[in-house]
């Protein structure tokens, strides 16, 4: 609900009349004729219309009432949050060995029709190499295994270790290479393959730098005698065990030739080895990717003059561009002495005169400093009056825009030499817009509820759909329900489902969602609960309908209306009877399927109506009932459509 609009007179004309009316005998008891041909009759109706209207303007709050009420309360308009992407380089020369790709490297992507391109920056520096693996094997304890084909996005994955990882169990990775295998940083990223009808839920009880791996992978590179340990720089996919980066230092051995299996080409080999196995399921890979990184959706600012002090308090000053993502600035100011670097702080009122701290609004740029009470206050410097505040260092950006699907990523803005193609194998995600003001409305009952602290089910709800980073168009909370145990009561254990704000038929969270939505959620849980973070369970609904079209329509306009109205009607996110999403669980009622259908312009008149539940039909006029924690996913509607005979 948004926040009550303070009603000041809520008097209609109607009201206004009859109350004058009944006070003309108080006041004018010689007035007896109160029919509306009288003329005093119609100078009260017309001050009634006239007070009408005024009641009416009082009563509009304008936005930017609204606006102060929410700052009252400390509530800010959320910015716009960047997506991020996963970007693989090709080097033009196979034969060489090294292509570094720096820190900040610009690639984009389009924006659509009459949109600016997406810009994305590489997060860290890069080291493509010019050996390509041209071989992935899997060793299960007794023989190898050829998973190359397996190894691409597209092709269903592959399980590293083998159905039933044992110690000793490893994957290969095989390089084919002219030369001597170059001394470089080898990166990889490992895509854990999720489940697209029964996700695996996160835990919450732990940060992600807190958990324990499931196993000991050590890494291993063949000398031409034995397998010699590698190091590891990082290994944020925890054995496997989640989609990360794992970085290998590879600048010391010498990696030497070796054919595996017996007779094959020889190439250089990397081996992931199982050092100890504990894993209570088998790890399964959607795809091993080398020469990637990590690329946000914004553009960097170097240097920039934001203004001069005056020596003014509460003096603020505004960067050129917007939104700046969280923690990218860095801001000096020179008072006379020399630039120092300020802290920024949610705000200054627990700052003392002498610390270094401003605010920053990262939706609107601006910039706020202290009084000298509350936050030190800067000084004029007469040497520099202008130009003495600069903004040595931040990044902008964000929004929807920059969810873009595979392979939409290919055009380098920056100047590489050595790289022939670049693209986004994975679809990038995190892309929120601001936050408006209608939306905020909305959000500050509930906020004043939580104030920060998840107990009820709204306070989940509401702040997991406030995960930074994370684009959650709708979150269900479940008490007392433990993933591990369905159908049974646990008391202290909350599950919160997921659903992404995308333009899927059957919207499913990524792992990185639910690891970000977990996260923020284990702040503000009580100590006490068990918490679950997981995706919905889909249940495929198709309907088979007959129907009768009028003879002034078209009927491919009617058919795809109809099968249009099906699927917004049922999708977990612009269905069900209010139009917020379809419900969770409950039943499909025979009865609003048919009206769904009739409502379509057009549609004269429905013969014949099935609903399908998976690959189960229902007799017609029966509603059909789902899982209390399914939601629904549109298959294929089958609309035949003929003339109203």
């Amino acid at each position: 609900m948004v926040l009550p609009t303070p009603v000041l007179d809520d008097r209609t004309y109607r009201d206004l009349v009859a109350e004058a009316l009944t006070r003309i005998p108080r006041y004018t008891p010689e007035w007896t004729d109160f029919n509306d041909s009288d003329p005093g009759i119609t100078l009260l109706q017309l001050h009634a219309w006239l007070t009408e209207l005024l009641i009416y303007r009082i009563n509009q709050v304008p936005d930017l009432a609204y606006v102060k009420f929410l700052e009252l309360i400390g509530l800010q308009l959320r910015p716009a949050e960047p997506a991020r992407a996963e970007l693989t380089f090709t080097p033009v020369d196979p034969a060489a060995p090294v292509t570094t790709i720096a820190k900040g490297t610009r690639v984009s992507g389009d924006g659509g029709q009459d949109q600016p391109p997406v810009i994305f920056e590489t997060d860290r520096t890069l080291q493509v190499l010019g050996p390509k693996v041209t071989s992935v094997l899997v060793f299960d304890g007794f023989g190898y295994d050829d998973v190359t084909t397996a190894n691409q996005p597209a092709n269903g994955g592959f399980r590293p270790f083998g159905p039933i990882p044992r110690v000793d169990s490893a994957l290969l990775l095989g390089y084919e290479y002219p030369g001597p295998f170059p001394d470089a940083i080898v990166d990889f990223l490992a895509v854990i393959a999720m489940a697209t009808d029964r996700p695996v839920p996160v835990h919450c009880d732990l940060a992600a730098s807190d958990v324990i791996p499931p196993a000991v992978v050590v890494w291993e590179y063949w000398d031409g005698i034995a397998w010699e340990p590698l190091g590891v720089n990082r290994d944020d996919s925890k054995a496997f065990s989640q989609s990360g980066h794992i970085e290998l230092d590879v600048r010391g051995p010498r990696l030497q030739l070796l054919a595996l299996p017996t007779g094959s080409t020889p190439r250089y080999w990397l081996r992931a080895r199982l050092a100890t196995a504990t894993y209570e399921t088998p790890p399964r890979l959607q795809a091993l990717l080398s020469n990637t990184v990590t690329a946000t959706q914004a553009e960097t600012v170097h240097d920039e003059v934001v203004g001069g002090t005056s020596g003014v308090a509460y003096q603020q000053f505004q960067l050129f561009s917007r939104p700046v993502l969280d923690g990218t600035l860095t801001l000096q100011i020179d008072e006379g002495s020399g630039f120092t670097t300020w802290t920024e702080v949610d705000d200054l009122y627990s700052s003392g005169p002498d610390d270094l701290h401003y605010t920053l609004d990262r939706a609107t740029g601006t910039i706020g400093v202290g009084d000298g009470v509350h936050g030190h206050l800067p000084v004029a410097n007469p040497q520099n009056p202008l130009a003495n505040v600069v903004a040595t260092g931040y990044r902008y950006g964000g929004g929807r825009a920059g969810n873009l699907g595979p392979d939409a990523i290919t055009q380098l803005q920056s100047a590489v030499d050595g790289i022939a193609a670049v693209t986004n194998l994975f679809a990038s995600e995190g892309g929120v817009d601001d936050e408006t003001l209608t939306d905020a409305k909305n959000r500050a009952p509930q906020s004043l509820k939580t104030r920060d602290r998840a107990v009820t089910n709204d306070d989940f709800e509401l702040l997991a759909q406030a995960t930074p980073g994370a684009a959650v168009a709708r979150a269900i909370a479940q008490p007392r329900v433990h993933p591990g145990f369905p159908g049974v009561d646990v008391p202290g254990s909350v599950t919160v489902i997921v659903i992404p704000d995308n333009d899927s038929p059957a919207p499913m969270p990524s792992e990185a969602t639910l690891h970000n939505v977990c996260a923020h959620l284990n702040v503000h849980r009580l100590l006490t609960t068990e918490l679950h973070v997981t995706g919905p369970v889909y249940r495929k609904v198709r309907i088979d309908v007959t129907l009768q079209v009028e003879t002034t329509s078209d009927l491919g306009i009617v058919r795809n209306a109809v099968v249009a109205a099906l699927d917004t009607y049922f999708h977990p996110l612009t269905g069900g009877e209010d139009g917020t999403g379809w419900p969770l669980g409950g039943a499909i009622p025979f009865s609003l399927v048919y009206k769904t259908i009739l409502m379509v312009p057009g549609v004269a008149k429905v013969d014949q109506l099935l609903i399908w539940l998976d690959d189960d039909v229902t007799p017609e006029c029966q509603d059909v009932t789902i899982g209390a924690g399914d939601l629904l996913r549109s298959d294929a509607h089958n609309v035949i459509a003929s003339y109203r005979r």
